[in-house]
């Protein structure tokens, strides 16, 4: 694609608005079928899907940095699937992290996954779309400073 006659920040955009789709996508089904099969309570759909958009935003960040600091495609998988399952660990996704108290749960702060459950835990209490502006501030936030690197490095992106 890079040697077509289209600019690079097209092929960058299109590979990464096809990522942010995907994922929107892909949550937006998680978020709806739990509910449907499981009963899942999400709270205020419309703060979900802000909360949502935003995550997704941010994994589309990382992937885009870590793309410039690998020399493969197989070596981007590999690193964002490491990445992804260390944040979401740390975050509190696979535990939960708050009961570990201490540096751990501070630490959890670092990423996205603690401010999006956060901001689920609002919703889910009853909360309104006020009540998540810290961890929607805070997941943006990750995104944008994740966004720039990415930006600044592009040039060093993964030739497909």
């Amino acid at each position: 694609m890079l040697t077509a006659p289209i600019h690079r920040w097209s092929v960058l955009m299109g590979k990464l608005l096809a990522s942010f789709t995907l994922g929107v996508v892909c949550m937006a089904i998680l978020a709806i079928s739990s509910s449907l099969m499981f009963g899942a309570e999400w709270g205020n759909p419309v703060g979900v899907a802000i909360l949502i958009i935003a995550s997704v935003m941010s994994a589309t960040s990382v992937g885009a940095v870590v793309s410039t600091y690998v020399r493969s495609s197989d070596q981007a998988g590999n690193a964002q699937s490491v990445i992804a399952m260390t944040l979401g660990a740390l975050g509190g996704s696979s535990f939960p992290v708050a009961l570990a108290g201490g540096i751990l749960q501070q630490l959890s702060l670092l990423t996205p996954h603690a401010w999006f459950l956060q901001g689920i835990g609002e919703l889910q209490s009853g909360g309104e779309l006020g009540d998540i502006i810290a961890p929607l501030a805070a997941i943006l936030a990750f995104g944008a400073v994740f966004g720039v690197i990415a930006v600044a490095r592009q040039e060093r992106m993964v030739q497909p």
